[in-house]
């Protein structure tokens, strides 16, 4: 009786295995659909954990490391499953909600979007092979604070001759990324007024020291700042 048993059980096992299919993708070089072994991709649908409706569809490299991954809403009345989604995707009926990112070889963040109910609603810019936010949890200080980046400004300005002879005045608006080192890179002219204080202005934020650099969950990370540098005189200032 013991070993119908255990037969039975074992039967009805096997059954369940070959009757589940994992909602997994094949895919070449050109995402393409491929039987398992010309692969270089394979795509992946899973239900998010206690979120109704929601799903994330994640694209690897056969060797394991990630590619993307996509946070989908479901609209639709039917399970979703990897066979499926495209056409309900068509149909507006799975849509892109939450964040869509793309990542490089190396596994860090090459391309993030945000999306809400399948409209873009944001997105982040990146720099070497490391995401620039714009906002962080964290933003980057220079050191002594905001007012001490005031007096270092202040101090290190020099007013071109040459502006002055020519009464150049204006606020110049520099932009530049405080990286994850809190070193200053990429400083440009986003307003400027005229070239001679223009320049003046990069030279000041190219002295700037280094930074406390800003943190986005618990690691520093690069992050894009713009400072105002004024030109004035007495006489500018009355005007």
């Amino acid at each position: 009786m013991k070993r119908i048993i255990v037969l039975i059980i074992a039967i009805v096992s096997i059954q369940s295995l070959t009757a589940q299919k994992t909602d997994t993708l094949y895919l070449e070089s050109s995402f393409e659909e491929v039987n398992i072994n010309p692969a270089i991709y394979y795509k992946v649908l899973n239900k998010i954990k206690n979120e109704k409706k929601k799903y994330v569809l994640i694209d690897y490299y056969v060797q394991g490391e990630i590619f993307s991954r996509i946070e989908y809403l479901s609209k639709s009345k039917s399970p979703v499953t990897i066979d499926n989604y495209k056409k309900l995707e068509k149909e507006n009926k799975f849509l892109k909600h939450g964040q869509s990112i793309l990542y490089y070889s190396n596994g860090n963040e090459k391309e993030v979007r945000n999306f809400l109910k399948g409209k873009q609603i944001g997105s982040v810019v990146h720099y070497d092979e490391h995401p620039v936010f714009f906002v962080v949890e964290n933003m980057p200080e220079f050191p002594g604070g905001n007012e001490a980046m005031r007096q270092f400004i202040a101090q290190t300005v020099k007013y071109p001759e040459e502006a002055l002879k020519q009464n150049i005045f204006g606020r110049v608006y520099v932009s530049f990324i405080i990286d994850y080192n809190g070193e200053v890179k990429d400083a440009k002219i986003i307003r400027g007024v005229h070239e001679i204080i223009n320049n003046e202005a990069l030279r000041v934020v190219n002295a700037m020291p280094k930074w406390r650099p800003g943190y986005q969950r618990g690691k520093p990370v690069n992050v894009s700042y713009t400072v105002p540098i004024n030109f004035a005189t007495q006489s500018t200032l009355n005007k």
